[in-house]
């Protein structure tokens, strides 16, 4: 395992220094990079308790607060912020727990990792405060679709899980609680 981590921070590194040199090379693969990133985080979590994952895990956030940086700096926020979004219902099919899970799937931990994570909740701070005035509307009406998407996304993947078709997801407006399925 420790060869595993060895390279995927090598990998995490090499992207990084990828990005500084031209933000170009990632082109419209932003999404596959979140991707990549959360599958890593995955990895980090599975392997907790050793001092290379620890590592890993700060490579990996500092990675995502580059991104989040230099995306704010092109005024190009929407970009990277919608693409994680777009990773994370790519890659965060539910699963119960005793039945289909594999530790290495990626899922809700991996995000969890993000939103606990000062500095990247810094530079996201940083990024949408400095979205221009003239984007702003169209931030935000992309946003709306964005979280619309995820609900009818989620209201489908919950449904698969609950026999009863999607009576376990009791909508309050635009807030939903999910009662049947443990995090």
């Amino acid at each position: 395992m420790e060869d595993l981590l060895a390279v995927s921070e090598k990998l995490i590194i090499a992207l990084g220094c990828l990005l500084e040199i031209e933000h170009d090379v990632i082109g419209n693969d932003l999404t596959n990079l979140w991707s990549i990133m959360i599958s890593f985080l995955s990895l980090a979590i599975y392997l907790r308790d050793s001092i290379e994952c620890s590592l890993l895990l700060k490579k990996i956030l500092n990675l995502a607060c580059q991104m989040v940086n230099l995306y704010s700096e092109l005024h190009q926020v929407n970009n990277i912020i919608f693409a994680l979004c777009k990773s994370l219902r790519l890659l965060g099919t539910p699963r119960i727990a005793d039945k289909t899970s594999c530790v290495l799937l990626p899922g809700n931990s991996s995000c969890e990792i993000y939103v606990r994570s000062q500095e990247f909740r810094h530079a996201l701070l940083n990024a949408s405060t400095s979205v221009p005035e003239g984007q702003a509307s169209g931030c935000i009406r992309q946003l709306v679709e964005d979280v619309s998407k995820s609900f009818k996304w989620l209201k489908m993947e919950y449904s698969k899980f609950d026999g009863e078709g999607s009576d376990g997801l009791e909508w309050r407006g635009q807030v939903f609680i999910y009662e049947k399925l443990q995090f």
